[in-house]
């Protein structure tokens, strides 16, 4: 006889949104976990529901009650889990707790010691939680229909969790079930509904198309053993996912499509479900970008996915490091150098855009072998560099105790971007440790090198692809441009010397040497304030790329252009670098559709140039030489619909102009806010020698 009431579950994957929205992704994995629940166990009377904000669980748990409240466990949502689950069991004493995910580490007294410093969690969730869940949960329904206490269940290990025994307080681990090899057996969350209610433009779909990682990569949690088997989804099942979003997303063609894998692309049947992305735009016109973590082999299979997908798809060469003692600590093989040039050539023979990552400081890096690698990403013609701190993710290799001792780290705590609010009445911030000295790599190294990524992260932008076009042209190094660019920012007296000083101050500032010492300093009111304002807690690059491009964007280019003009081997190429430089300025000044209140009036202007640039531009290297392109020309310049439209959509998605335009170098391309170029009157080409003037 089943009981009167349902039992009812709350399920929780919550991001911060006291200043924006970190994270716009739709929760799919709770509803991986709820579609598996609703089919297993369909006797039952379920009712679950699913949350992704803080502030809308808070207020279900203290006026709906659930009966079994589960959160995830990622390291930006740690602390607000803890909290939440905390004032739950306070309010209700017999709530049932569980939770899950890959933020804890896989040893036996490291799993010990996580579940005693939560004494208000009751399980925790080993590898994958659909099975692990369906059986407690169906143990606690059959207990609640005999009029039993659920919790008599803590006495006992329980398959797929860890706990702690509720008397004795003895440390209990069940057994570890295998995953599931055919992922088909977890119900579609779209196809059976579960998903509807975040169809409405201020989410982004996203979901698995396998699992598993077959890499031993250290610094990630994946990397380890119970994760190296690959399991998928079918084609048909994906394909229906797919079609069933893409028919809800007509009325938002600018949100994109995030595909939750590690290695998406590196295998055969990846190149169907691009095909079919490209079968989905051309039908409903969504998803216009495709974002997802690629794979480390197969890149020729990955180069002809984003092909033919028309660019859909951002292609990321992640390489962490180019010395080959690091790749050996950290378990990880790039591609050889010459093999990545050409990777990179082939892209841009495709009209792809190129994107590199590398992480510093790893295991054996030094400044030199860190510079080396830059100085290869630009002869290799990366569009995009981007380098990130080297965090310790709890149960990654990296984070082990013989690691930190091995690689002499040190380390440093700091606020994961914007994740951190009020609930309750209790300051909740979310905590990450970095890695800022090792063996090999010194602090002020660190710092130097940070500085250096700031800089990488601006000038390798489509915003300067100009530059790099005249450089290739007067067989110039871009590398030594980008070192020299560096430098003059660095030294410079003016309002680009300070937005970069201020980024190396903010660098140090928001290092803590512990995560108590993070938590006192943020919990004063003068200093909270600090992150409700935003001139504290944000992701640094991101923050000051986004200063440079909207409130600096003249003043970049004009000191890249004139570090070319400096490099120049003659007056004529001075010159026509002038040119394009006013050429740049009137086109790239991006800054306007922001200072303009998106209002999306179209500001036309007409300017006469010396240089045919456009036209030159146009032959995207195919033409010759700028040189041959001398000649009067006007043009009228004006904004784009389509810029408009693109700045308005990432504000839907993370609700803080700020955020959203960093946001919005993270996914898509610069030039998409460019103005649009018209010839008013043509030029009459000059004839130039152009071999006795280059």
């Amino acid at each position: 006889m089943q009981s009167a009431s349902p039992l009812k579950i709350a399920l929780g994957n919550l991001m911060h949104t006291t200043i924006g929205r970190h994270s716009a992704y739709m929760p799919i994995g709770l509803g991986y976990l709820a579609a598996y629940l609703k089919d297993r166990l369909k006797g039952a009377a379920l009712e679950i529901r699913i949350f992704d904000e803080p502030e809308s669980l808070h207020e279900a748990i203290m006026l709906w009650r659930p009966h079994i409240l589960g959160i995830s466990n990622y390291a930006w949502n740690s602390q607000v889990a803890s909290l939440m689950f905390r004032q739950a069991k306070q309010a209700i004493p017999h709530l049932i707790t569980l939770s899950g995910g890959p933020n804890i580490g896989l040893g036996h007294d490291e799993r010990q010691a996580f579940m005693t410093r939560h004494p208000w969690l009751d399980y925790y969730a080993i590898l994958e939680g659909e099975e692990p869940l369906k059986r407690l949960v169906e143990k606690i329904a059959a207990l609640r229909e005999e009029g039993s206490d659920p919790h008599q269940l803590r006495r006992e290990p329980q398959a797929g969790f860890l706990s702690l025994h509720p008397e004795t307080g003895a440390f209990l681990m069940g057994e570890e079930l295998p995953r599931l090899k055919n992922l088909d057996e977890i119900p579609s969350p779209y196809l059976t509904g579960l998903m509807d209610e975040w169809f409405d433009g201020d989410r982004v779909p996203c979901l698995e198309t396998a699992r598993g990682c077959p890499f031993h990569c250290t610094f990630c949690v994946q990397g380890r053993d119970p994760w190296n088997r690959v399991n998928r989804f079918s084609m048909a099942r994906l394909k229906a996912e797919f079609r069933y979003m893409a028919q809800r997303m007509v009325e938002h063609p600018h949100v994109m499509l995030a595909l939750c894998d590690t290695n998406f692309g590196m295998y055969p049947w990846d190149e169907e479900i691009g095909d079919y992305f490209r079968a989905l735009f051309d039908e409903f016109g969504w998803p216009d970008k495709v974002v997802s973590s690629l794979g480390k082999e197969n890149h020729d299979r990955i180069m002809r996915i984003a092909e033919r997908t028309g660019n859909r798809l951002r292609v990321i060469s992640s390489v962490q490091s180019w010395n080959e003692q690091t790749l050996t600590a950290i378990k990880r093989r790039n591609p050889t150098r010459e093999k990545f040039i050409h990777i990179q050539d082939n892209l841009i023979e495709k009209g792809l855009n190129t994107c590199s990552e590398a992480i510093v400081p790893l295991p054996e890096e030094t400044r030199e072998s860190f510079f080396d690698g830059i100085r290869t990403l630009f002869e290799s013609r990366v569009e995009v560099i981007a380098v990130y701190s080297t965090m310790l993710l709890q149960g990654s290799e990296l984070a082990s105790a013989e690691s930190r001792e091995r690689y002499a780290m040190e380390t440093r705590y700091r606020l994961i971007p914007r994740q951190f609010g009020t609930y309750g009445g209790e300051k909740c911030f979310e905590i990450e440790e970095i890695c800022v000295a090792t063996n090999t790599l010194s602090y002020a190294e660190y710092l130097e090198c940070r500085g250096c990524s700031l800089v990488l992260a601006l000038l390798p932008l489509d915003q300067f692809d100009l530059c790099h076009r005249l450089l290739d042209e007067m067989g110039l190094e871009k590398y030594d441009w980008f070192l020299a660019c560096w430098e003059r920012i660095r030294d410079d007296a003016g309002e680009l010397g300070q937005i970069y000083q201020g980024f190396v101050t903010e660098t140090e500032e928001e290092l803590f040497p512990t995560e108590q010492a993070l938590i006192d300093h943020f919990s004063v009111e003068a200093h909270y304030a600090e992150l409700l304002s935003g001139d504290a807690g944000d992701n640094l690059i991101r923050k000051y790329r986004g200063l440079l491009i909207s409130r600096a964007n003249v003043a970049c280019l004009e000191l890249a252009f004139e570090v070319l003009r400096e490099m120049a081997p003659s007056a004529r190429w001075r010159s026509a670098v002038e040119d394009v430089l006013r050429w740049s300025i009137t086109m790239r000044d991006i800054g306007t559709i922001f200072s303009q209140g998106l209002r999306g009036d179209h500001v036309e202007e007409l300017a006469n140039f010396t240089y045919d640039v456009a036209e030159w531009y146009g032959a995207n290297g195919a033409g010759d030489s700028l040189l041959s392109y001398r000649g009067d020309v006007q043009y009228r310049m004006a904004n784009s619909d389509l810029s408009v439209e693109l700045v308005q959509q990432q504000q839907r998605l993370y609700h803080d102009p700020a955020l959203a335009l960093a946001r919005y170098f993270d996914h898509y391309q610069i030039r998409q806010l460019w103005r649009v170029c018209e010839v008013v009157t043509p030029p009459l080409y000059v004839a130039t020698d152009v071999s006795r003037t280059s």
